[in-house]
């Protein structure tokens, strides 16, 4: 029997963020390079969080595949990749330099807060021996990580090489 509670809630409404967020807020001539992104950091995402589990750093009580694995499937599947998405959107890249390190120092504090919001009044995630600025760390190395991949992978190789001209 299905029990609905606030963590089902939760889960429900991030995978209603996600999908509504990506048809709503990323524009049609760059859903492309958004699902790249995404994609390349669902694999980021889930291997690391596998490695925490398997170390006991963090554990996930509730999730939604209880027999397959440890991890949150969700906030590493979904909502962890869709902030990379806007991350690698938003990027304030004709800025200077002050504006684009704040932008790179808070768009990571934004996943963190909301990792130690669900931390603290769910039982998706629990930290064992992980902190809020390990996590932070991660999520600012992950997102830049992304925005060099996105940026080699559109801008520097095969058909979409600078200039125009492909290999």
């Amino acid at each position: 029997m299905f029990i609905i509670t606030t963590d089902r809630v939760v889960l429900a409404f991030v995978w209603f963020l996600v999908i509504g967020s990506f048809f709503l807020l990323v524009p049609g001539r760059k859903k492309r390079e958004s699902l790249i992104v995404f994609f390349s950091c669902q694999m980021l995402t889930w291997s690391l969080s596998l490695l925490f589990v398997e170390y006991g750093l963090i554990t996930n009580p509730v999730r939604e595949f209880q027999d397959a694995t440890q991890t949150n499937f969700t906030f590493n599947y979904a909502f962890f990749p869709m902030i990379a998405v806007f991350y690698n959107l938003w990027f304030p890249e004709r800025t200077g330099r002050t504006l684009k390190l704040a932008y790179m120092v808070l768009v990571p504090m934004i996943a963190t807060v909301c990792t130690l919001l669900v931390e603290h009044y769910t039982n998706l995630i629990h930290y064992k021996h992980f902190r809020w600025y390990m996590n932070w760390f991660v999520f600012a190395a992950g997102y830049y990580a992304m925005r060099r991949y996105a940026i080699w992978f559109f801008y520097n190789s095969g058909p979409f090489r600078k200039g125009g001209q492909s290999v």
